[in-house]
């Protein structure tokens, strides 16, 4: 019987400036106090130094000399420093010339340039600010992709750029495995986080007498792999529970992944989404471009079940709500447990953030609690429903409406004769919006909150 079939496991976290952040920037925006007399600024750039779609804007054509030394002035010039230093003059302009909220955006105008100019890394390719100098709040991140470039203020920090750069790039694990060697990679966002390898001892080898010498090595060969395969299973495993990762693809010869099958614990064998033929010196950067289409595939199925189960629930047991108004409801008590939006639901809304009441539509005439109407104010309803999930612990799914350039994946006219996502067409039939609950609706459950 073969022993000790691994020579060495080690296991290591890549060093980056752009480790993917988002879920502790996210906990801390939700943590900051809603505040309605000076607002929050909030800033998402696509850092890149031809950023295909800095804001609204098609890409402006960067002329030779506006190109800036990165040596001589500490950055190179970038498409969105102009949308930014465009948009927020116009929003301090509006909150003018005199005024709490005035001066603490004029001082958020001068900490958000001067974070740009001075702190972000030049090779980042996305950042996402928050500030509020009235309140002493200024939070400020680089990462490895770009976000859209924009500027909104509110009461509230905006959440919606950064919620789907967290909720678009999940972690998912590629296990890549010959009968010597496993490397077992988490990729986020287009970035190697980590990784777990396994270095085989070789022993037994395959021997070139006949008979029955060739017949034992070759038994003792093949239950070295076997016991090879129990380890990197083994180590597959706790990784993935460890790191709370639900995607696995595993990639390498037939030999190694026939083998791995037959020893993936059955926990192991429901993460996996694809089984595929790659050599065991792919460097990240193949690894990424032949496992990051399967993740994306994998990613709107999970999309188009997750809406499907919603619409079912809605119309069984109540343990489902749909549209603005219900969704709200439940999320102001607790109630969601997932978060279903399409990424291109809109609406207003309204909040009494000290009696946490909160509306979809135009400020009422009347407090609907009974409360000091002056205390309502407008919200962007997709960021305060984003807010709420996000603060009982709910998760967040946001639904894709963009078609792939190639797919094969259920899609369908809009409104508009444009094609779009069916998930994304099937969520709009019902708001826009949808919830799956961790209990059924209350039908008793007082109607003015909403």
């Amino acid at each position: 019987m073969a022993t000790d079939p691994t020579r060495a496991v080690h296991r290591r976290k890549m060093a980056s400036p752009f480790e993917m952040a988002s879920d502790a920037l996210l906990d801390r925006l939700v943590g900051l106090p809603p505040f309605t007399g000076v607002p929050y600024l909030t800033v998402t750039i696509d850092w890149r130094v031809q950023g295909d779609s800095p804001g609204r804007a098609a890409p402006v054509e960067v002329k030779r000399s506006q190109v800036r030394s990165g040596e001589e002035e500490g950055i190179r010039w970038r498409p969105a420093i102009e949308v930014l230093e465009r948009e927020i003059a116009d929003i301090v302009e509006q909150y003018g010339p005199h005024g709490d909220a005035y001066e603490s955006l004029k001082q958020d105008k001068e900490r958000v340039f001067g974070w740009i100019e001075n702190e972000l890394d030049p090779a980042a390719h996305g950042a996402a600010i928050v500030a509020n100098s009235s309140h002493d709040v200024f939070e400020a991140s680089g990462f490895a992709i770009p976000l859209l470039t924009e500027t909104h203020v509110g009461p509230t920090p905006y959440l919606k750029s950064i919620v789907r750069l967290n909720e678009d790039n999940p972690t998912y694990a590629v296990l890549l495995a010959d009968q010597q060697d496993a490397r077992l990679s988490f990729f986020t966002a287009g970035l190697a986080t980590r990784e777990v390898t396994l270095v085989g001892t070789g022993y037994p080898r395959h021997q070139s007498q006949g008979g029955w010498s060739q017949r034992r090595y070759q038994a003792r060969a093949d239950e070295r792999i076997e016991a090879f395969a129990r380890d990197v299973a083994d180590e597959t495993r706790k990784a993935l529970d460890r790191l709370d990762v639900d995607s696995l693809i595993v990639a390498g010869n037939e030999v190694m992944t026939s083998a791995l099958s037959h020893e993936f614990h059955e926990t192991v064998k429901a993460r996996i989404i694809d089984t595929i033929h790659l050599d065991i010196t792919a460097t990240d950067d193949e690894v990424l471009e032949a496992t990051q289409p399967i993740a994306d595939r994998a990613e709107r199925q999970r999309e188009a079940t997750l809406v499907a189960n919603i619409r079912d629930q809605v119309g069984s047991d109540g343990r489902g709500a749909a549209g603005p108004q219900d969704t709200l409801q439940a999320l102001q008590i607790g109630q969601v447990q997932t978060l279903a939006m399409v990424d291109t639901f809109e609406g207003g809304g309204w909040a009494d953030f000290d009696m946490q009441v909160f509306g979809v539509g135009a400020i009422p005439v009347a407090h609907p609690a009974g409360g000091d109407v002056s205390a309502l104010v407008a919200v962007d309803l997709p960021n305060e429903m984003l807010r709420l999930a996000l603060a009982s612990g709910a998760g967040i799914d946001v639904i894709h409406s963009d078609v792939p350039a190639h797919t094969d994946e259920a899609v369908r006219q809009s409104d508009d004769g444009m094609p779009i996502m069916e998930a994304a067409a099937s969520l709009n039939e019902i708001g826009g919006v949808g919830a799956l609950l961790r209990y059924a609706l209350d039908e008793t459950a007082p109607p003015e909150s909403v």
